[in-house]
């Protein structure tokens, strides 16, 4: 008798955690799908789109006069609301003896781009613009160029090493 009651014991007792086991399983179905947090839903049509037409790496040696450097760089904003972007030149090493004469362009023919005529290169990192506006569906082509109008013979050991980096500025 001792025995039966037993054995009927442990059936209660793993019925018991059975059906525990199923109204847990339930419950975090029913929390993944009618909970809804806005915060943490990011599709890619939210993400502010970078596009290089080359590695964003400047690494100039040897350099000739004219132009050593260009770069095709898309900004594509897919959402539904205005956005802002930040341009920066980072990692920057320049050993140039004339280095007022390694010039750079960031061309646009866009609304509210950001458009630099003819500047210095940086000599240390530098942050071009920290706040670039663009628009909901809307994009900012650019194109970078790089020249150098110095005499050649002085810059035979030179270099000019960095980034230019076009990053979304976080919503706050």
């Amino acid at each position: 008798m001792e025995n039966k009651i037993t054995k009927s014991n442990n059936i209660n007792f793993i019925l018991i955690f059975l059906i525990l086991g199923i109204i847990f399983i339930i419950s975090g179905i029913c929390l993944c799908l009618f909970s809804s947090n806005e915060d943490k839903k990011i599709s890619k049509k939210e993400i502010l789109e970078i596009n290089y037409e080359k590695e964003n790496i400047i690494n100039l040696s040897n350099v000739k006069k004219g132009i050593i450097y260009s770069n095709k760089i898309k900004v594509i904003n897919n959402t539904n609301k205005d956005l802002s972007y930040s341009v920066s030149f980072l990692n920057v090493s320049n050993t140039f003896n004339e280095q007022n004469k390694l010039l750079y362009v960031l061309d646009t023919h866009d609304s509210g781009a950001l458009f630099v005529a003819k500047s210095q290169l940086p000599v240390v990192a530098f942050d071009l613009s920290n706040d670039v506006k663009i628009k909901s569906k809307t994009t900012h082509s650019y194109i970078f160029t790089v020249y150098f109008e110095g005499d050649v013979n002085k810059e035979k050991n030179s270099s000019f090493v960095g980034k230019i980096i076009f990053k979304r500025k976080e919503d706050k």
